[in-house]
């Protein structure tokens, strides 16, 4: 996975999409912002992610048990 970036407004929608650059979220904060004046959009900037993979079923045939 690259690094992206959101934009994000408060009390909005919450952000969809991925600006492949700071530059490019930027000038999409900007033009969101020219077109509600008084708003605060916020560049925000993803550092890392956590996923998780859960362990595959194991299948043990009753013959192969120890006791």
């Amino acid at each position: 996975m690259t690094e992206f970036w959101m934009v994000w407004y408060e009390g909005g929608q919450p952000p969809k999409v991925k600006h492949p650059s700071e530059m490019e979220a930027g000038i999409e904060a900007e033009r969101l912002a020219r077109a509600n004046p008084g708003k605060c959009f916020f560049i925000l900037s993803c550092k890392q992610y956590v996923t998780f993979h859960p362990a595959p079923v194991q299948w043990v045939k009753l013959d192969d048990l120890p006791f």
